[in-house]
């Protein structure tokens, strides 16, 4: 509580201790920095990095402070620079303050770090890392292999002695820290970051590229592109494989149900090329073949199909009940001597209607699904499902038991809540989404100090 009451103090004070737009030199008051410094998470120490929360993929941050090094208003003023910076310029900024690492290495435990949660996007790698370490007296700037080009190890390190280090030996670690992200955010602001990972020659030289300088890789090389292509390719293989066996068969019933699955409309969507030729051929050689003269097995003779009106009474009550449900349509065929009938069933794809296990025919279907008695927190509910077969009427009624209903907790991180002034955007990202993070990685680039 002492925080959040600090902290709107220095909203609302109006004194010159207050974070204006660009105005960072006053710095906080001694007894403010105390106070924030007082509420540290002393105890506190992280040594495995899988035990850090990755705050941008859990919770849309870019500041993980787990031992309360930072005021919320130091937070709220942080994620509006790098939201900032990401919308105009696509720089991905993290920032990590832990009271202890134990007895780790700030520099190679933070660039564990960085690769664990590959900060920055895939193709520019385009991300920064800034970890503080407070009983080490730490800080490490871990940039990216393309940040590398445009945030130079120098540059890193002038920042830390000139921005953060002097606030840091005052145990002022929201200055510092918000001085250092925006030193870093004026070097960066006017930069883009053209690096590219599969470039050799880029591991020993910087790649500095203006915005019209770069050329898009031709569309065909998208790694999009690449997948649907291949997955396009791979349908088809198995399309034409189905097709083949199709033909080779003489049946031209079985033949229809091999290749019925490929008359999905769904394939109109995911694949238009080629499937939206091919789903309309195959439908359209799917009547043929249902409509083809055939041959009776038992007669030998040349059966012809008779049609909605006539097939009726060589078909069942049941069998007439599925037609009418649209279940299953029926086709009939039969020779001049009336000797030699053959009723083929053409099953329809999307049904509510199931076998009922009374009679087998396919005119099962769920009649109703409700509640009797609601359930409660104290005690549980019931509800009960009714099934009753179109064509022998028979019902079946499935009573169920509802669960209590359970009060949720609250589980996961602690809520900072409200928007402290100063910055412009709301704390914890404010429904900014972080879209490019989740491809970066570091070879150790940066600098690093201590106090």
């Amino acid at each position: 509580m002492l925080k959040y009451f600090l902290g709107l103090l220095l909203i609302f004070a109006g004194n010159s201790t207050v974070f204006g737009i660009g105005d960072y030199n006053s710095g906080l008051s001694q007894s403010e920095i105390d106070a924030y410094y007082n509420q540290i998470d002393t105890k506190g120490q992280i040594t495995s990095i899988n035990e850090v929360p990755n705050v941008k993929l859990e919770e849309n941050k870019n500041i993980c402070d787990l031992h309360s090094m930072l005021p919320p208003f130091a937070e709220d003023r942080l994620q509006g620079v790098i939201n900032e910076l990401f919308v105009t310029k696509d720089y991905e900024i993290i920032v990590v303050c832990l009271n202890s690492i134990g007895t780790e290495d700030p520099r190679t435990w933070g660039t564990s770090l960085f690769n664990l949660w590959h900060i920055g996007d895939r193709e520019t790698e385009n991300g920064l890392l800034i970890l503080v370490i407070n009983d080490q007296n730490a800080v490490e700037f871990i940039t990216g292999r393309g940040m590398e080009t445009v945030l130079t190890d120098a540059e890193s390190y002038k920042i830390q002695q000139e921005k953060m280090i002097p606030s840091f030996k005052n145990h002022d670690y929201a200055t510092g820290v918000i001085r250092g992200v925006e030193a870093v955010s004026d070097i960066l602001n006017g930069k883009q970051v053209m690096y590219d990972s599969n470039d050799s020659a880029s591991e020993n030289q910087p790649n500095y590229l203006t915005q019209n300088d770069y050329v898009s890789p031709p569309f065909y090389l998208n790694p999009f592109f690449l997948f649907y292509a291949w997955f396009c390719g791979l349908l088809t293989l198995a399309f034409l494989i189905c097709l083949i066996v199709a033909i080779s068969t003489k049946d031209l019933h079985k033949r229809y149900r091999i290749m019925k699955f490929w008359t999905l409309k769904i394939f109109y969507f995911i694949t238009p090329i080629p499937f939206g030729l091919l789903v309309y051929l195959t439908r359209k050689t799917q009547d043929k073949w249902r409509n083809m003269d055939r041959i009776g097995f038992k007669s030998g003779d040349l059966l012809h199909k008779l049609n909605d009106q006539e097939e009726d009474k060589y078909l069942t009550n049941g069998q007439l009940t599925e037609e009418v449900v649209k279940s299953i349509d029926y086709d009939v065929w039969i020779n001049l001597a009336g000797d030699d009938i053959v009723i083929l069933p053409y099953h329809n794809w999307f049904t509510p209607f199931n076998k009922c296990e009374k009679c087998g025919f396919k005119t099962y279907f769920k009649v109703y699904d409700r509640v009797i008695t609601a359930a409660t927190y104290t005690s549980a509910g019931s509800g009960e499902k009714k099934y009753e077969c179109k064509n022998c009427k028979h019902t079946k009624l499935i009573p169920y038991t509802i669960a209590r209903k359970q009060k949720s907790s609250s589980g996961g991180y602690y809520s900072r809540g409200g928007s402290f002034g100063g910055g412009g955007f709301s704390s914890g990202g404010g429904g900014f989404s972080g879209g490019s993070f989740g491809g970066g990685s570091s070879r150790g680039g940066g600098a690093g100090s201590r106090w």
